[in-house]
Formats: structure tokens, C-alpha cells, sequence
């Protein structure tokens, strides 16, 4: 006989739980559009420098973590930067960074503009003022985030070769 229904899978697991948007809205975990931001649990946490650290915290408290353990990691790595008493420099060199996922998907469809250019070219500079002040930290956490942060120079030189220190809005000018 043939089976009217096709086979299902389940989803492999992955490290985060699975909240809907239903249940979202229920535990006020990001505003309403009726209601203030501070209403929900995004708007009192939320004091990312960043669009990029307002989108990975949007994500974290959306996709909270399923194992205790690395949440647990996560607040470690916390505690230490606040102990170190680096987070004040690295908020710092933060609000010089622009949004690196926009420009980067913006030079990747081959849209980006020249002043946008310059923003991304400003934003790879304070890499290697981030990973100094990164070093010290010992956390699992840190270790990560380094092992993902570059110096870029080699970009960061071809961008002000290519551009006037005043470029025209569009390329094509």
C-alpha cells in the first residue's frame, strides 16, 4: 500500500531552545508594537554599542541556550570582562565600529558605496585595539571570540588607496 503521508524526519538537535512568536509575546521577550520598549525583557537589557551586539542579544534571548553549562560559561565570561575592568574601553572602541554584517553583505552583492567603504575600512582599524584589550581574558568565551578576530590592515590600506579621503556618494562619480 502506498503511504499518503511522506516520511518525516525530525530536526537534528541543536544547542538552542525553540520559542515561538506566541510564546515570545506571552513572556514580553521583545517589545510590542503597542506597547514602549521598556516593556520587555530586550528593552531593560538591551545597552549594546552596536547593531550587531543588539542583534546577537535579540538572538540569545529569543534562542536562549539548552545546556545549563554553556549558558553558565557565557555568564563567566561576563563576569570576568566586568571584573577586568576593560568594558568601558571596549564599549568605547565598540561605538567606532560600524554594523560589519550590513557593510559585509553590502560589499558581497557589490552595492556598497564609497563613504561606506570608508566606514568599513574604520571599523577593521579598531581590530587590533579590540584583541589587545581582549588578551588578558581567560574565559572559553574570549578564547573564541578571538580566535575569530583578525588584524584586517592589509584591507583597511587597499580601501584608503582605492578612496579619497572624501568620496562621492556613488561609485560611479
Amino acid at each position: 500500500p502506498h503511504d499518503p503521508l511522506p516520511s518525516t524526519t525530525p530536526a537534528p538537535p541543536n544547542d538552542h531552545l525553540w520559542i515561538d512568536a506566541e510564546t515570545a509575546r506571552h513572556l514580553d521577550l521583545e517589545p510590542d508594537p503597542v506597547n514602549p520598549r521598556e516593556s520587555s525583557l530586550l528593552g531593560l537589557l538591551d545597552t549594546t554599542e552596536t547593531p550587531m551586539g543588539a542583534r546577537l542579544l535579540r538572538e540569545w534571548i529569543l534562542r536562549p541556550l539548552r545546556a545549563a553549562a554553556k549558558a553558565e560559561s557565557r555568564q563567566r565570561a561576563i563576569v570576568e570582562l566586568l571584573v577586568s575592568g576593560r568594558e568601558s574601553e571596549i564599549r568605547k572602541i565598540l561605538t567606532d565600529i560600524r554594523d560589519l554584517e550590513r557593510l559585509g553583505a553590502r560589499l558581497a552583492l557589490g552595492s556598497i558605496r564609497p563613504r561606506e567603504l570608508l566606514a568599513l575600512a574604520h571599523s577593521l582599524k579598531q581590530i587590533p585595539d579590540l584583541i589587545t584589550l581582549l588578551a588578558p581574558l581567560e574565559e572559553p568565551l574570549w578564547h573564541d571570540i578571538r580566535s575569530h578576530l583578525h588584524s584586517q590592515e592589509s584591507w583597511v590600506a587597499g580601501i584608503k588607496r582605492a578612496l579619497a579621503d572624501d568620496p562621492p556618494p556613488l561609485i560611479r562619480e
